[in-house]
């Protein structure tokens, strides 16, 4: 694949360069990085319409169905003030399309732009944090201000978030040549970028995500390991290290008590971990489904999370303290996109979100700038969280949908959104 070195021409790829460099870091930054693009791209069609392609909107019309689809168990509690802060948050399905549609972008355009602002966003958030860790330790001498949420505390996205985007910047490698044309920066920023994703220790990422990562750019590695016979005892010295602390989480999910998760009753120390916590939520979710008759349209996104919480205290399950910040497992939500959507939007809203990744999955195929990698990843992080019920997760999904997979295929690298 060919792609251009990072270059910011116009205006047009400021703004994106905005949304996307903003994402890691701030939710209130990239919402007004959002309005604004959207303000600056629908005056720029107003004066100058965009052309509408039939096969964009073909693509757009599954992010329409699944929004739409999501209204129709919320019948007359559709203009409540909770309902209506739910529908804000899934007003990214219908936003970007129209922000493509406005912008006319080019994909060369937008994926180097795109890639560059996630890689500058996440190295200064990488430094960023390892500073204040550093910081930290210096007081406590602990050696876990490294390590997971402790090290991802200076921002709100969290450890698993930043560990995601870092991912999906180490798979976008091929995306930045103008980064290797600073041989040792260029290795440095990548290696200091592997070892925050090891340090933030998300078990699903680094388990399916660095294989991934070694499969994609093996020729690469290859051919650096052959010009550098150094690197090899290195890297294993150093993933020795680095292992230790997904080891670690990963033995509190061997030791797993999986009997707990069909117990009927809990208590408020109940050995719990991220696996079958898990699972007991999908058990919950089904629970709520049967008893409420609605696995055809769901819950509705007004009540899911708040039956959902009435089961965790039906089951004697920890919610924390009276008076307290301390809420335990209220407001926890699935942490499974697939369950939460069926939960809330039944099997039509399910059905309805197997139809969007069947046209990602699809497009992988056809159109050279999808990363089937990457829809791995996100299709898998699925599994462990509710990515779409989160701006951060939400305006991610819809970015890739919108501008990795669109329109009219042509042979040129330049053609339009």
């Amino acid at each position: 694949m060919s792609v251009q070195p990072f270059n910011i021409r116009d205006r047009k790829q400021w703004l994106w360069f905005a949304i996307w460099f903003s994402l890691p870091l701030s939710i209130q930054l990239n919402s007004m990085a959002i309005v604004l693009a959207f303000v600056i791209f629908a005056i720029q069609a107003i004066h100058k319409p965009p052309s509408v392609n039939k096969e964009y909107l073909i693509y757009a019309a599954p992010l329409v169905l699944y929004f739409l689809v999501q209204l129709i168990p919320t019948g007359e509690r559709l203009f409540n003030l909770f309902t209506l802060k739910e529908i804000e948050q899934q007003l990214p399905l219908l936003v970007f399309p129209m922000l493509f549609m406005f912008s006319q972008t080019t994909k060369k355009e937008f994926s180097s732009t795109a890639t560059s602002a996630l890689f500058f966003s996440v190295l200064l958030a990488g430094i960023l944090m390892v500073s204040e860790s550093a910081w930290r330790y210096s007081g406590s001498l602990s050696l876990g201000v490294f390590t997971y949420h402790s090290l991802a505390e200076p921002f709100d996205s969290g450890a698993v978030y930043f560990s995601f985007f870092i991912l999906v910047v180490l798979l976008r490698m091929d995306e930045m040549p103008w980064l290797f044309k600073y041989k040792y920066a260029g290795l440095s920023a990548v290696l200091f970028l592997t070892v925050v994703l090891f340090l933030m220790a998300s078990k699903l990422l680094l388990t399916f995500g660095i294989p991934f990562i070694l499969i994609k750019h093996r020729h690469f590695i290859f051919r650096f390991l052959r010009s550098y016979r150094f690197a090899l005892p290195v890297m294993l010295v150093l993933l020795m290290i680095l292992i230790i602390p997904l080891t670690q989480r990963l033995s509190k999910i061997a030791d797993a008590n999986l009997e707990i998760v069909n117990h009927e009753t809990y208590a408020y120390d109940s050995p719990l971990n991220g696996l079958n916590l898990r699972l007991i939520q999908l058990r919950l979710g089904i629970e709520l489904l049967q008893e409420n008759t609605a696995w055809l349209f769901g819950l509705g996104m007004d009540q899911a999370q708040e039956l959902l919480n009435a089961k965790y205290i039906e089951k004697g399950m920890y919610t924390g303290y009276a008076g307290t910040e301390d809420t335990g497992y209220l407001n926890y939500n699935f942490h499974n996109q697939y369950m939460e959507t069926l939960v809330r939007s039944g099997i039509v809203g399910f059905l309805s979100l197997l139809l969007i990744i069947g046209v990602l999955i699809k497009t992988t195929r056809i159109n050279k700038y999808a990363n089937s990698w990457e829809i791995g990843i996100i299709l898998l992080f699925f599994l462990t969280e509710s990515v779409l019920e989160r701006q951060i997760g939400i305006v991610y999904f819809c970015l890739l949908y919108s501008a990795y997979f669109p329109t009219k295929l042509k042979k040129t690298d330049d053609f339009r959104i």
